[in-house]
């Protein structure tokens, strides 16, 4: 069941009141001047990028072949690309956008903007206004370790542990052309 759309409309809401307010710290800047995004196509493997995005990807820390991976997502600027789960790793884990995980799970309104306060600035007033995906992760009880690489974008990242798991994440940004590609690998 997905999250109530009453609730998006609340934040919605908060966002519209803040997205002229100047933020507490650094210089105020212009978002108008940012072009809003275009939706990227998907890929059908990490091989099928161009050499430029593959260079990028690898110097990330990501393993175009995918080996000893329990899965991928890949988001180019603010478009889901690749996702990829490995059979095995099947309900031990999801690996989805956010706004798939949002659409999917109604208990995510107890986690979703709620550790910074969306009406903070205009900033992330921005980020819930024209929101673009970013990456959810969700380790179910399992035995074994579970290697992942993800490629994300945005700021609304979301991990759900069962309570008795614990993984391990590291990450990585680089950019590629006027590409920006995020590498995280669990």
């Amino acid at each position: 069941m997905p999250v109530r759309k009453t609730y998006f409309s609340d934040i919605r809401e908060k966002a519209e009141k803040a997205k002229e307010k100047k933020a507490a710290f650094g210089p105020d800047i212009d978002l108008s001047r940012y072009a809003q995004h275009v939706e990227r196509g998907k890929i059908e493997s990490l091989e099928s990028l161009s050499m430029q995005a593959k260079e990028a990807a690898i110097l990330t820390g990501i393993s175009l072949e995918e080996k000893e991976r329990a899965g991928s997502y890949m988001q180019v600027d603010q478009s889901v690309v690749y996702e990829s789960l490995n059979k095995a790793y099947e309900g031990q884990l999801e690996i989805m956008s956010t706004t798939d995980a949002l659409n999917r799970y109604d208990w995510l309104e107890d986690y979703f903007w709620k550790s910074v306060p969306v009406d903070q600035d205009k900033f992330t007033a921005q980020a819930a206004l024209n929101m673009t995906h970013g990456y959810f992760i969700r380790v179910f009880p399992i035995k074994n370790a579970i290697p992942c690489s993800v490629m994300p974008v945005g700021c609304r990242k979301l991990y759900q542990s069962e309570r008795t798991q614990y993984y391990h994440r590291r990450g990585g940004c680089r950019t590629s052309g006027n590409n920006r590609l995020h590498a995280f690998e669990k």
